[in-house]
């Protein structure tokens, strides 16, 4: 029996894996923890919960904060800066509110239910060994809960004062050094930075983490330093495939002119799109220079992100999270239809020579027609699609993969119809490959083996009885 060129030549692809035969990794697996200098503050901050215009600009930024499990970035933002002088650390922050009408604060004891309120928490882990840490939360009404690991029976001296905003609310704190002795320039702490937003239902850090409670793994790290660079950054980019560029603001908070690079990495779902880069920057002293960063996003689905900023020697200054940049994932949606076109036509091949089957093959051809077009665009233009285009193009996939569905349950029902019965159904096949004017030009024979997998032979030869 004879059938259309375009069917059988869409089948060789199928089952060649043309795009659904790639094992495709996950960009989460990659994790470096982000960092962040620490400055030596010259003029401390007033600790009364106000972030006043300029009070922090000499401290260290951390960057943005990303959503629990690093797949997403939250709905509400948080800004948070770092620095110390010879007796505290001090840390403040901004926690924007879309509906600051909402935020909860209702604990009132020091070492209550603080964590259930809107609240801001902090782990530091001064040996950096992963070990211990000790855990301070504060809310939005400035309540209070401390405690060494989970034993809130610990309590510390520390203050902290919170204040409510038009865009949400704020805090400040100070924590002061054990003995009044300042860590050595260089030291390092085990750090992270977690917010908790009840009504939003939402939960965001500096670094990723997989629960509530970090684990010493997902620590980042806060570096002090005398006078150091630091960088925040502006813009993440990402919106299409291609070239794209993300923007940071790199300070020189020192005395000396800073030299250094901002570097970008991105992790793609296969390992064969990463990227690296680096861009150099040269800041005078007191100076902040935006600095664009591009990049190339060559993988649609879920990338992760990350910049870091390093010093003339390679040391790294300041590290982002690695944020989540997703775009649609088409490659999979076509990945999915191939699969099930694969598994209708292996259905279809042990069919036996019918009207049905003749009918089914008209069906199948027109499905693989379609196929071949979405395929074809998408390995044309992947590398410079736009989200919005990607969308479109995986809706197309997903209309199209719903109506391959129905034609592979109709064959199993064909088939199940069948043996119910009594008709044997073959276990192998042959297409006769031809142009449209019906002569022959070669026959595709189409066994399927013992671990119903089927085997594609192409022989220059029709068989015995071949037409």
């Amino acid at each position: 029996m004879r059938y259309s060129l375009n069917a059988v030549t869409a089948l060789l692809f199928i089952f060649g894996g043309a795009f659904g035969g790639a094992c495709l990794g996950d960009a989460l697996d990659f994790y470096t923890p982000p960092a962040v200098s620490a400055p030596l503050m010259q003029v401390s901050p007033t600790v009364d919960g106000i972030i006043e215009p300029g009070e922090w600009d000499k401290a260290g930024p951390l960057n943005r904060f990303v959503s629990l499990g690093g797949r997403g970035m939250p709905t509400a933002q948080t800004e948070m800066w770092v620095g110390y002088d010879q007796h505290n650390l001090y840390v403040g922050a901004k926690l924007h509110d879309p509906d600051p009408s909402q935020i909860k604060a209702d604990a009132q004891q020091r070492d209550g239910a603080v964590a259930q309120d809107d609240c801001l928490e902090m782990f530091f882990d001064p040996t950096n060994e992963g070990t211990q840490f000790i855990h301070f939360i504060v809310s939005a009404a400035g309540v209070r809960y401390d405690a060494l690991g989970q034993d809130a029976g610990v309590d510390y001296r520390w203050d902290a004062l919170a204040a409510r905003l038009e865009s949400g609310w704020s805090v400040e704190m100070r924590l002061p050094f054990e003995g009044d002795i300042p860590p050595s320039p260089g030291a390092v702490w085990g750090f992270v930075g977690s917010r908790w937003s009840p009504h939003l239902n939402e939960r965001s850090s500096t670094t990723r983490l997989s629960s509530a409670l970090p684990q010493p793994s997902e620590f980042g790290g806060i570096i002090f330093a005398r006078g150091p660079a630091t960088m925040k950054v502006a813009t993440l980019g990402g919106t299409s495939l291609g070239d794209t560029s993300a923007a940071a603001v790199v300070s020189n908070l020192g005395t000396a002119t800073f030299t250094g690079k901002v570097n970008v990495r991105v992790m793609a779902p296969h390992k064969r799109d990463n990227y690296y880069g680096a861009v150099k920057v040269a800041v005078e002293p007191g100076q902040s220079s935006i600095v664009t960063v591009p990049y190339v996003l060559r993988q649609d689905g879920l990338s992760v992100m990350q910049l870091s900023l390093t010093d003339a020697a390679g040391e790294t200054v300041s590290r982002t999270a690695p944020y989540p940049i997703e775009l649609p994932s088409t490659g999979e949606k076509l990945a999915g239809l191939e699969r099930t076109l694969n598994a209708a036509l292996r259905v279809w091949v042990a069919l036996e020579d019918s009207e049905y089957k003749t009918s089914a093959a008209a069906q199948l051809d027109a499905l693989l027609g379609e196929w071949q077009r979405l395929a074809a665009t998408y390995k044309q233009r992947r590398t410079s699609m736009t989200y919005d285009e990607l969308a479109k193009l995986g809706n197309d996939i997903a209309d199209l993969t719903a109506r391959a569905q129905l034609v592979k349950m109709e064959l199993e029902a064909h088939v199940q119809t069948q043996a119910d019965a009594g008709t044997p159904i073959k276990v192998g096949s042959a297409l006769a490959v031809g142009p449209a004017d019906g002569t022959t030009a070669a026959t595709l024979h189409v066994p399927v083996n013992g671990v119903d997998a089927l085997q594609l032979v192409v022989s220059p030869f029709p068989r015995h009885g071949s037409s």
